[in-house]
């Protein structure tokens, strides 16, 4: 099954599994190759550019009309940021949010879900880096 942003869920022996947060082998590579701090650091990173698409999400919530196209640019932009931070660290689900942000903006689905995955998966972040 394909996921937005053209991810695709993890095939078990023909059942499906939901995204991992971190993609193990990533988080392996990434941690030799930078260590574990470096890797903490940037991973801290991560909360407050979900911020930044979330308070765009906030301001189009907040307007009593439709999206402008500078929101939706921006929305789009800041999401695109967040995908590729998220893939670059191996964040499948954030990345798969993001993806789906960035789908919202074509397609102008439901807002409130991909909100609140933003903010289930930045909660998810935060706990990778308190283990």
């Amino acid at each position: 099954m394909m996921l937005a942003g053209g991810l695709s869920e993890f095939s078990n022996g023909g059942a499906t599994a939901p995204l991992p947060i971190q993609d193990p082998d990533k988080r392996e590579r990434l941690a030799h190759v930078l260590g574990e701090k470096r890797l903490a650091e940037l991973l801290a990173l991560v909360p407050g550019e979900v911020g930044k698409v979330v308070d765009v999400i906030s301001k189009i919530q907040a307007s009593d009309k439709a999206p402008t196209p500078e929101m939706l640019a921006d929305l789009e932009r800041e999401a695109h940021g967040v995908r590729g931070m998220a893939l670059n660290y191996g964040l499948m689900r954030l990345a798969s949010a993001a993806a789906a942000v960035q789908d919202y903006c074509r397609t102008r689905g439901d807002i409130d879900l991909h909100l609140r995955r933003l903010h289930e998966c930045s909660g998810e972040v935060a706990d990778l880096m308190d283990q």
